[in-house]
């Protein structure tokens, strides 16, 4: 089974390459320069008709046309001709060197910008990790000074009204009669009938009153 190769991080993966391009580009000067100290010119050839005689024409500057002879001899027609090819050649890298320099430039600030903004974003996580390591700490030591100092329980009060029914129909306090009642007597709701049955037993004497409304306890 083959070994599977771990991916490179990123950020040594765009060193690498950015060392490498760099590298290309003192290449290409250097192969640039190489060849101005060999010799180069910028002209064209030009041979007489009948004649196995070259001239070198250059370009035409400010009106006038310099021209350079260079004779029948052939080892003196090479080396003028090496002179044209190593002119063009180095134009050649000229025009490369350029547009990698100005990729290069791009990229470096393209990379600044990015560095910046993952910057930022260091920033934010070690700001939100250092608020939340004090917000845990806030809880910690609000949990340790918090607890009761005292184990015991609280003292429940009993409630009067919890075993309280009226003694006719006998409805309590969380059982009310059907449409509500209220309490006329300690052990008397306000239902007519409980009234009524209630004034019964009670024989002659002061009476019990209806209430003017009805509410639910």
């Amino acid at each position: 089974m083959r070994k599977q190769r771990l991916p490179r991080p990123r950020g040594a993966a765009i060193d690498l390459v950015h060392t490498w391009i760099r590298r290309q580009v003192l290449t290409l000067k250097r192969e640039i320069a190489l060849l101005e100290k060999k010799g180069t010119l910028l002209a064209y050839p030009h041979f007489k008709k009948g004649k196995h005689t070259m001239y070198l024409l250059e370009p035409t500057r400010e009106g006038k046309r310099k021209y350079h002879y260079i004779g029948g001899n052939w080892k003196d027609i090479k080396i003028a001709l090496d002179k044209i090819k190593r002119y063009h050649k180095a134009m050649v890298y000229r025009r490369m060197l350029e547009q990698v320099t100005m990729m290069l430039s791009e990229n470096d600030s393209h990379l600044d910008r990015l560095l910046g903004g993952f910057m930022m974003t260091h920033r934010a996580a070690s700001k939100a990790i250092i608020e939340g390591s004090k917000y845990e700490w806030k809880i910690q030591i609000r949990n340790e000074v918090t607890p009761r100092s005292c184990s015991t329980p609280r003292p429940v009060t009993p409630d009067p009204d919890e075993d309280r029914a009226c003694r006719v129909c006998g409805c309590t306090e969380f059982t009310p009669c059907p449409g509500g009642c209220s309490w006329v007597e300690e052990d008397l709701c306000s239902n007519p009938d409980c009234v009524r049955k209630g004034n019964k037993a009670l024989g002659p004497g002061p009476r019990v009153r209806y209430p003017e409304g009805r509410r639910n306890h």
